[in-house]
Order: C-alpha cells, then structure tokens, then sequence
C-alpha cells in the first residue's frame, strides 16, 4: 500500500504505536499506554510532517486502518488534513460492535441455534468488561469470559476499556474534511453496517463529506479472499495476496482532492 502511493509521488509518514519500533514512550503494552497517549503521537507525527520543506502541509491526508480511525478520532479535530481515509474500522460504541462482530463470527462457524446459545454467553461477558469495566480476573470468574479478552494479545485490558468510552459522534463532530470508509466484503472482523454506519454519522453533522464504498472480495488484512468465512480459515496463510482493488479505489480520491 505504502509502495504504491509513494510511486504517485507522495511523501509517506508511518506513525509507530507507543512504544513500538522508534517511538518513545511506554511499551503498547503497559498499562499506562493509553489511547489518549497513542493520538498524542499520531498528532505529533502529522504536526511533524508538515513542517517538512518538501511536504504540501495543505494536502496532508491520513490512511488509518482497523482500530486506527477509532482511536485516530482523538486527533482529528485537532490539526487540519486534506481528508482521511478509513478502512475496515467501527462507527458504533466498541461494545455495540463487539457484540455485532461475535454474532457474525459465531454465524460463521456454528449452526443457527449455536450461535444464539454461543451469544447468550458472550453478551454479558462483554456487558461486564466493556460497559462495568470488570478487571480481567473479575471476569475471569465466569470461564466462559476468556472469549472476551482473547483476540487482545498482549494490549492492555485498560486500553481496550478505554477505546470502549469514545464516542465516535462527538469526536466527529468538529471536522470539515472530506472522509472515505472503505469495508470489504470478504472481512468477518469488521461489518458493512459498521463501516456505512461512520460515513452516515459524519454526513450527519456534514452532509456529503464521507463516501462510503465497498470493495468485493477484500477482508480484514487487505488481502483477497472468497468469503468471510474462507478469512477465518486462511487468514493466517494470506489469503490470495493483497487486494489491488484498494488502490483503485484510493488514488483516485487522493488524486480527486489533490488537484
């Protein structure tokens, strides 16, 4: 993805999470690893780039993929871009798409009535971490809760709680800039009503600023897969390779508000 934009002739800026590779900070790790700390580099890093003598600072454009444009939300009204472009993210609470997510999954790999017992399970769990926030060894207690806590790895519970409190209508609220969502059909991680569901929330406060498009047969990692399901099975090999229709669908818009 980087590669072919910056064959377009545009400068590239890849912003590390805290701690990670040559950012400073906490590890991403540490309980103290915020997303309040995390849109703090973002912002630095896009305040940075801008001061370069080779960069238009009025055509800067942000990629955000997955958690970035929630957490990326934090951000944006805080420094002016060109526009922005979300991929495969969320436009409900955290734990609105928890629950739609789980829902999709288990539909995927269980017959009807399984997935309904499966959910009747798993709601409560996410009620109690997302919304009560339980420490993990609070929800713990119940087995069945690990699900909940598992697809996080090593990011801290306190993170994930605290993703859970933004409010993607406020953060919104106060930008004027054009945004393009971008879901793919073949993704089970993130929803088609997810992604339409942000484009229709910022054309709420301005109307015709988000476009919404879908790109068929591209999943969660930008790769090509048959379906949802064949994701969940494949993910780990790659798929078919990355999706090139992404790139059909972005550098036109860049090029569209650069010129």
């Amino acid at each position: 993805m980087i590669s072919a934009i910056e064959e377009k002739g545009y400068v590239t800026m890849r912003v590390e999470k805290t701690g990670e590779g040559d950012s400073e900070g906490p590890l991403c790790t540490d309980l103290s690893a915020t997303p309040d700390l995390e849109a703090d580099g973002w912002l630095a890093g896009l305040r940075a780039l801008k001061r370069y003598d080779f960069v238009d600072a009025g055509k800067v454009f942000v990629f955000a993929h997955s958690m970035g444009p929630v957490v990326g939300s934090l951000a944006i009204a805080e420094e002016p871009v060109r526009g922005f472009i979300a991929v495969e993210t969320v436009g409900t609470s955290w734990y609105e798409y928890d629950i739609e997510r789980s829902r999709v999954q288990h539909a995927l790999r269980e017959n009807p009535e399984g997935a309904d017992a499966a959910m009747r399970e798993y709601e409560p769990c996410s009620h109690r971490f997302f919304v009560e926030k339980q420490r993990p060894e609070e929800l713990l207690r119940t087995p069945a809760c690990r699900a909940v806590l598992s697809p996080f790895g090593v990011v801290p519970y306190t993170y994930m709680q605290a993703v859970a409190d933004i409010s993607l209508g406020r953060q919104w609220k106060g930008t004027g800039f054009p945004v393009l969502v971008i879901y793919g059909t073949a993704s089970p991680v993130t929803t088609a009503r997810q992604n339409q569901y942000l484009a229709d929330v910022i054309n709420r406060w301005r109307a015709g600023s988000a476009k919404y498009v879908e790109i068929q047969g591209m999943s969660h990692d930008l790769n090509r897969y048959r379906s949802p399901g064949d994701y969940l099975d494949r993910a780990a090999a790659g798929g078919d390779g990355f999706h090139t229709g992404l790139l059909d669908v972005v550098l036109p818009w860049l090029e569209g508000l650069v010129h």
